[in-house]
């Protein structure tokens, strides 16, 4: 399939981008800081913890694990935390910051986003942000169990259609004389 050529608009908006100041390592670093990125990446990985923890459970479809079994789950799920934690810490990250915010945004986009942040709408939506993030994780995580029952339902449906498929193989013959349309 061929590709599309980009969108004029898009190639147009990166254009001008390009060619506008890029921001400067200060500029971001006072946005991230104004953003509180830093306590946003902690409260993802608090988050993510409390997930693995809570999905435990779940493992063992409603059996009892044995303490040997709860021994080993919790100790992989306080490696991935852990892992998590300093993979994806706000210092292993800073530069990946300042690397995507460069490319994404010019230096008066980021003086317009710090203006933003400095009004009562923009200091609502950073405090509010880890709630929203909290909440999305919660409703996203119930939903989870009906999805996974969906994709085992087609996963059997898909297994049973190919065993059925296997006990018929298909053939190039071409239809019998008889069999052929007039």
């Amino acid at each position: 399939m061929p590709e599309r050529p980009p969108s004029p608009r898009i190639s147009t908006a990166h254009a001008a981008t390009a060619a506008a100041a890029p921001p400067t390592e200060a500029s971001i670093d006072r946005l991230l800081a104004l953003t509180r990125a830093e306590k946003t990446m902690d409260a993802m990985a608090t988050s993510i913890d409390k997930m693995m923890h809570s999905s435990i459970p779940k493992l063992f479809g409603g059996k009892q694990p044995t303490p040997a079994q709860v021994h080993a789950i919790d100790g992989l799920v306080t490696d991935y935390v852990k892992i998590i934690r300093e993979e994806l810490s706000f210092a292993a990250m800073h530069q990946t910051y300042l690397t995507i915010y460069r490319e994404a945004f010019t230096q008066q986009e980021i003086d317009g986003m710090l203006a933003f942040y400095d009004t009562p709408a923009g200091r609502a939506l950073i405090d509010k942000t880890p709630f929203v993030m909290q909440r999305t994780m919660e409703l996203m995580q119930a939903r989870i169990g009906p999805i996974v029952q969906k994709f085992q339902e087609s996963v059997r449906k898909a297994s049973a259609e190919l065993k059925a498929a296997g006990d018929n193989p298909a053939t190039d013959e071409k239809p019998a004389a008889e069999d052929a349309p007039k």
